[in-house]
């Protein structure tokens, strides 16, 4: 099959790892891969502020299809914007992202059988009506999490949307001599600048534990630092694939501070490095975490209960081990080849519809 993929910018995010795993792992079974991904940013990821949109305008051309965080074998291809004229004919085309579904309802058929992979409720930018519209559009959906399936039926007037659970490799992310530490503890935490990852959250209570016990080590990593990670953090800017590893793999406990999430891929990355998780019950927490016994959840507003359940990790040896152990069994379960190979099956069986 000839599949097209449309994705909105290249930025490093979990959702675009997700989008290029599948990408890389459909071309190996000899199908001929395409993303494609406009110079010109879709307005709504910064209508507050023109400027930046203008720059990264400018940086898109500048860098073209360079992508720094990751290296993936597939041809990228930089587009002016997603219109007809640009993209080659295919089998299939697959949105990523709200604002690519609009661009891909709008392509012919000759551009391939429309399917729109979903992976949040992407309503950050407060854009819901047009967010929910996309899910009318005549395309194959496919989603990633029971809540957004219900969700995504609900809206589109009870029409299937395919539920697949995202894979981890575990030939890329694995701990094979897992160190539990007694005197000083690290604590992992993603830093990320949109308000619903729930980044200040997360620092401002290894502060308060800090200030009680000052061996506690805070170590994150993101696409870029903002101006609020303190000082005694250790930074990780862009790190590949590798550093993100050893970087779980140090970890004690990874602190999920999400405050909502379509799946989230962090966290099921640290399990799958045998560090212990303590976090907020949304995404993939919420979905396939066992509190108590994989993982330690608190309600999405009660930051005080995530601090407590965060300290208690911290001063309980055998419950961190528990957590990492119980935790690496469960996402054992979760390997890619089974999700490639439903994705795939849902791309034959729309290719085959009339």
């Amino acid at each position: 099959m000839k599949i097209n993929f449309v994705v909105p910018f290249l930025s490093l995010t979990g959702g675009l790892k997700i989008i290029f795993e599948y990408a890389t792992r459909i071309k190996k079974k000899g199908n001929e891969v395409k993303i494609y991904v406009p110079y010109k940013p879709y307005k709504v990821y910064y209508k507050e502020n023109k400027t930046i949109w203008l720059k990264q305008y400018i940086k898109n051309i500048i860098n073209g299809n360079n992508i720094q965080w990751a290296d993936f074998d597939l041809e990228i291809i930089p587009i002016p914007s997603i219109k007809e004229r640009y993209i080659d004919d295919g089998d299939i085309i697959i949105a990523t992202a709200w604002p690519t579904a609009y661009d891909v309802n709008n392509l012919s058929e000759n551009k391939g059988k429309k399917v729109y992979f979903i992976q949040d409720y992407e309503i950050w930018h407060g854009d819901i009506e047009k967010v929910e519209q996309t899910y009318k559009f005549d395309m194959e959906q496919i989603v990633i999490a029971q809540w957004l399936k219900e969700l995504v039926e609900k809206k589109n007037g009870n029409k299937k949307a395919h539920l697949i659970y995202n894979g981890i490799d575990l030939n890329e992310m694995y701990n094979n001599d897992k160190n539990y530490n007694l005197n000083s503890k690290n604590v992992v935490m993603l830093y990320h600048n949109l308000p619903s990852k729930g980044t200040n959250d997360g620092i401002e209570i290894i502060n308060k534990i800090r200030k009680e016990d000052n061996s506690i080590n805070l170590i994150m990593f993101g696409a870029e630092k903002g101006d609020n990670i303190p000082d005694y953090a250790e930074f990780y800017l862009l790190p590949e694939r590798r550093e993100i590893r050893e970087i779980y793999s140090r970890g004690d406990v990874f602190l999920f501070t999400s405050i909502s999430e379509g799946w989230g891929l962090t966290p099921l990355e640290a399990m799958a490095c045998k560090c212990a998780v303590v976090g907020r019950d949304v995404g993939a927490i919420k979905e396939i975490g066992d509190n108590n016994k994989n993982v330690l959840k608190s309600n999405v507003e009660d930051v005080d209960s995530l601090e407590k359940n965060l300290i208690k990790v911290l001063n309980d040896i055998n419950l961190r081990k528990t957590l990492s152990e119980e935790g690496y069994k469960l996402i054992k379960q979760f390997d890619w080849s089974k999700s490639v190979e439903k994705f795939y099956n849902v791309l034959e069986g729309t290719l085959d519809q009339e």
